[in-house]
């Protein structure tokens, strides 16, 4: 699962049923992970591996996942999330408008509307995404 969030981006993936902790969250940039760590107030600590595909990593028990979970949602404060995001971090915003962009493909309606009907706002993803 990817979370996307104003504190960074994580992807969640379950590694084992039976482990202690078995929920591996994961980043390309170690301030998401630092986050989550600071939102879960636990000390736990941070693998790196730069040869794979998230470099950063924790493993949290279900309930620490649920926590962060409900930090989520308890601290979703704004109406636009684009916005809010390019207030904390600019180039998280741009990497998010860039699939906000490409998640548009699974509405055809949606995608034709935003390039027929809205040349500025064509001109705003054009400016992000190159």
């Amino acid at each position: 699962m990817w979370l996307m969030t104003t504190e960074g981006f994580i992807s969640v993936v379950n590694k084992g049923k039976n482990a202690e902790l078995p929920f591996c969250l994961r980043s390309r940039d170690i301030k998401s992970i630092e986050n989550v760590i600071d939102a879960l107030c636990i000390k736990r600590k941070i693998w790196k591996d730069a040869a794979t595909d998230y470099e950063f990593r924790i493993f949290v028990s279900e309930d620490e996942l649920k926590q962060y979970m409900n930090h989520i949602a308890d601290n979703l404060d704004y109406d636009n999330f684009k916005d809010a995001v390019q207030k904390v971090s600019p180039k998280h915003a741009k990497v998010y408008h860039t699939l906000w962009f490409n998640l548009l493909d699974l509405g055809v309606t949606v995608k034709n509307f935003y390039s027929r009907q809205n040349k500025r706002y064509v001109n705003d993803v054009n400016r992000l995404t190159t």
